[in-house]
């Protein structure tokens, strides 16, 4: 069996947590995009990602815009070991605040990216690991434009313990040719892994918007916090296809689960003091 091949068990089993992890969406008020992006590409390799965020209360300051939660739905696709597609979807909650005073605010379907991921380095081969994305983000309302993404993955592991960063440029495509405005984009990840099932990291998001003309650093968002993993695998073939597999010379493997949960806390005056972080990721 291929790594794409999915029996009716296993998406029996991806629809139960992904369910569960939606009701947990609902459960509460979010922050940012906080994906770490890890380097290594696998042929015939699929991802399935739901990454989200609260923001638990409001930033400081009378007349500002924020944004309360953020989903995003994507999934990836290695095409040899070396290239990888994604594909996503987000839904944002931004609020704006006039005069001390909250706007009404709603979760809208914010944007649909589309990405390629290269790998230079594997991390498992040169204890360093570095990949190059890029990609195209159709905004899906009004007042947002679409934009031309590019960046870089780097990641440094020395047995259990890795250190992984994420820089990414955007370029919004507007008709004013006059403006020059670039934004960047930070994740960066120090993760110990505790056995098999269980990591512990410290992680940092951060956004500064135009790099050619930036505002002062409090009123940048950033943030820095603690996030617990918890990975298992689950295989789901029958002992008589196990032998058929082994007879076949070839290895079955189950889905590899993935389950984030951290809190972020705000470094500036515009960034909301605490943020939780949830994340499901399965392989298979």
């Amino acid at each position: 069996m291929t790594h794409a091949t999915i029996n009716f068990s296993r998406r029996k089993h991806l629809w139960m947590i992904a369910i569960l992890f939606a009701a947990l969406q609902t459960a509460q008020p979010a922050m940012a995009e906080l994906e770490i992006q890890e380097p290594e590409v696998e042929a015939g390799e699929v991802e399935f990602e739901i990454i989200s965020g609260w923001a638990t209360d409001r930033p400081k300051g009378d007349d500002l815009e924020y944004l309360k939660q953020s989903h995003e739905a994507e999934i990836e696709l290695g095409i040899n070991n070396f290239l990888k597609f994604e594909l996503g979807a987000e839904f944002e909650e931004e609020v704006e605040i006039e005069d001390g005073e909250k706007e009404p605010s709603s979760l809208k379907f914010s944007e649909i990216e589309l990405g390629v991921q290269l790998e230079l380095l594997n991390v498992t081969e040169h204890g360093i690991g570095l990949a190059l994305v890029a990609g195209y983000t159709a905004a899906q309302v009004d007042e947002e434009n679409d934009s031309i993404n590019w960046g870089a993955i780097a990641k440094l592991a020395s047995g259990p313990v890795s250190l992984t960063v994420n820089g990414t440029f955007s370029d919004p495509r507007t008709d004013d040719a006059e403006e020059d405005h670039v934004n960047f984009g930070y994740g960066a990840q120090a993760k110990y892994q505790i056995n098999e099932m269980v990591a512990l990291a410290a992680e940092a998001f951060g956004e500064i918007d135009n790099v050619y003309n930036p505002v002062d650093r409090d009123e940048q968002v950033h943030q820095l916090g603690p996030v617990l993993y918890l990975s298992w695998e689950r295989g789901e073939e029958s002992e008589g296809e196990k032998g058929d597999d082994a007879e076949n010379g070839e290895e079955e493997e189950g889905l590899e689960v993935t389950l984030g949960l951290g809190a972020l806390f705000g470094l500036t005056d515009v960034t909301p003091d605490t943020s939780i972080k949830a994340i499901l990721e399965i392989e298979f």
